[in-house]
Formats: C-alpha cells, structure tokens, sequence
C-alpha cells in the first residue's frame, strides 16, 4: 500500500498510472488505423455494378462535362472527378499540376470551295489563318491537297480523315502551316476544284496560351515491396470531342481496377495515373516520369500497362515487344472464355508508357479493334459520347486486366 503524503504526489501517480495502463491500447489503435485502408470493392462487385458505374461515369465525363481539352476548366474539373473516385480506392491520391503552353480556337473553322462549306477542323496546336481567312484554291501534289495562292506558294494544308469523316488532328510541326482536315466523301470536290481551280476560302483563329495549368491524377496503392506496377490512361480528350472511346472508357476501367483492389496489400505498389496532355504529345506522362526521375523512385516503375481506346472493338491490340506480356495477355482471353481475337503488334509503345519503357520499364500498349465500320469513324469527332460505348467492351477488359495484374503481381 502507497500512502500519499500530498494531494499533488496522488494525482501525479494516478495520472502515470492511467498513461502506463493505456499505452497499449493508444498503440494498438495507433497501429489499426495505419492499416485501415479505403475499401470500395462494392462499386465494381459484379457486372451489374461495373456497368452501372460505366454508364454514370460516362455520364457525369462525357455528358455533364463534355470535351476536355488539356489546359481548359472542363479538364481540370474532369480531374477534380477522377480525384474523388480515387479517393474512394486508395489512401494515397494527389493531382500532379505542371505547365504547358496551350492552344485556344475561336469560333468554328470553316473551309468554303466555290459556294460549298464542307465540314472541316483545324489540326490542334497548329498555327491558324489570319484574321480574314486565306483565299487562294486547292493544288494537289501526289495524294496531298494543299491551298495555294496565285503565284502557287502554300498557305494551309489538307488532310484526309482517316477513317472517313473530317477528324481533329494533330499538328505536324515540320510544315510551318495550318492544316485543315476534311472528310473523304469530299475527295471529288477536292479535285474539281483542283482541276478547275475553283476559289477557296479557309479561316480558323487560333492563339496559344502561355504558361497555361493542367493535372495528372495520381492514385496509389501501397504494396509490400516499393516495386511498382503502373497503369496509364488519358483523361484529355482532342479539342470538341466528348472523348467516350478515346480515352474516357477506358480511363474509367482503370479506375475500376483501382476500386477492384481496394483495401487489399498486393506484393507490388499499385498506382494509377490519369495523365493530361496526351493529346498533345503525351506531356502529362512525360512530366510525370521526370518528377519520378527527380524524386530518385522511376526505377521503381518495374511493369507500365498503357490503356488507350478499348471500346473500338472486343479484338486487344497488344503493342509490346515483351513476350512474357505477349503470352500472358493471349492466354488469360483462353482461361477466361473472353469471345475475341487479341493481335500482337511487334513494337513498343511511344505514347504514355514510352518514358517509363525509356526508364527501363516493361511495357505495352493496349487498344482495340473489331467495331471498326461504326466505332473508327467516331475518333477525335463531337460524336464520340457515351451512348456509343458497348459496356461488355469495357467487362471483358476489366476481367482480363484483374488477372493480368494478378498475375503480374505474384510472377516477380
């Protein structure tokens, strides 16, 4: 028995008492709750969940907000969206912000032959014509349409969308001029107006935007080991295109595989990244890899899976020269029963997983084909929105992605 001979000592030695009997409990709850992980498996449990949580994250990205031009307030409020879902997944989430210089189009491009105005867009960060257009008329060299004046000295170049209409496309930097795309149904104009050398009016106001702000989303999910597998997916779409197959879908996929693994410790660290820029050369991955480079942890990027437009079809597209990813990925569409005919491509990614496969990551590039006449025509299009996008699609890839990871996961 102690005996107290001052109030001060008793309330001292209880407090001390009550410190020592609690210590343990302070560090077991201290040790719970630095494993309590966000657990958000319930979003993408069955097919019937994963497809409604498609169809609403269509909604909310493609509909609600609608095209996501790198350096706009819709793509950065797309990135605010994709922030909050990842949230849900993982514990670690932040928004990876640098600066670009940006591109800005006023009004519509327009490009008038004689009396007719064909559907046309001006390929994004390109140069633009002056402010009351450029007259001149269409000179063909070989395959290539052009606009000349009359001395016939260039002023814009023509282009052919690929898989038929008119396309937003990207600048060639090499020709210096402002390149206009049409659609092929106006190839027979194009020539009668070359033949007859019919006046040609172009104009399109563009100005580019200094210094302008845009943000990769990054996700991460602690494993036992630092080794990372990376997934990489745009949230950018081209300028006036709600982007649905290219790439929102398939952004969204990644972020199910992300609620997929939530509250789980896989041998890797998981991370996803939502990269911006990739329509204008990849500068959101680009950046990325360099603030990896510059924290001293790329070299832990050991696996880099790039998902770009899954929904063109159920046929994978696997462009990697890595067997091991080569096999895997044909085998687990057998082991699944997934009704498709996947593709090699004997080359490796030069898009968003190229300055990881740089870094000395394992890589591939994912996309897809098989819906070629209705899907291809909608690329880089204001019609590519999400009532265009088959959910089975978006299933099958899920399914194969999980395993893969899986896979991945246990092999190294």
């Amino acid at each position: 028995m102690v005996i107290y001979t001052d109030l001060v000592s008793y309330r001292t030695s209880r407090r001390q008492w009550i410190v020592r009997a609690a210590h343990p409990l302070l560090i077991w709850k201290g040790i719970a709750g630095a494993q309590r992980l966000p657990n958000s498996q319930h979003l993408v449990a069955d097919p019937g969940k994963r497809a409604e949580y498609l169809k609403r994250m269509l909604r909310i990205l493609c509909t609600e907000i609608g095209p996501r031009f790198a350096c706009t307030e819709a793509c950065e409020r797309g990135a605010e969206v994709v922030r909050k879902e990842m949230q849900l997944a993982v514990p670690e989430v932040r928004l990876d912000t640098f600066t670009i210089t940006g591109w800005e189009l006023e009004g519509k491009p327009t490009l008038r032959i004689g009396d007719r105005e064909v559907e046309t867009y001006v390929s994004q960060y390109g140069p633009g014509t002056p402010a009351n257009g450029l007259r001149g008329s269409v000179r063909k060299n070989g395959k290539q349409y052009l606009i000349a004046d009359g001395s016939g000295k260039a002023m814009a170049n023509i282009d052919l969308g690929p898989f038929g209409p008119a396309v937003v496309s990207s600048y060639h930097a090499a020709d210096k001029l402002p390149r206009f795309s049409v659609g092929r149904q106006d190839i027979a104009a194009l020539d009668s107006a070359a033949e007859k050398k019919t006046p040609v009016v172009a104009k399109a106001i563009v100005r580019p935007v200094p210094n302008c702000k845009t943000s990769n989303v990054v996700g991460t999910l602690p494993g036992q080991s630092a080794d990372e597998i990376l997934y990489v997916a745009h949230l950018d779409t081209v300028h006036g295109s709600p982007g649905a197959s290219d790439n929102t879908a398939s952004m969204i996929a990644m972020i199910m595989l992300a609620h997929g693994f939530s509250g789980t410790r896989p041998k890797h660290t998981y991370r996803w990244v939502a990269t911006a820029a990739e329509e204008g050369g990849s500068k959101g991955a680009r950046h990325y890899a360099e603030v990896r480079k510059a924290e001293g942890t790329l070299g832990r990027v050991k696996m880099c899976i790039n998902l770009d437009s899954l929904t063109y079809g159920p046929n994978l597209q696997i462009t990697t020269t890595d067997k091991g990813f080569q096999t895997l990925l044909v085998d687990l569409h057998k082991e699944l029963k997934i009704n498709a005919t996947p593709k090699i491509i004997e080359r490796d990614d030069t898009m968003d997983s190229g300055p990881f496969k740089e870094a000395g990551a394992r890589t591939v590039h994912l996309n897809s084909r098989g819906y070629d006449a209705k899907m291809l025509p909608l690329n880089h299009r204001p019609d590519d929105k999400a009532e265009t996008i088959d959910p089975a699609l978006i299933e099958n890839c899920y399914r194969i992605l999980m395993e893969f990871t899986r896979r991945l996961d246990a092999s190294a």
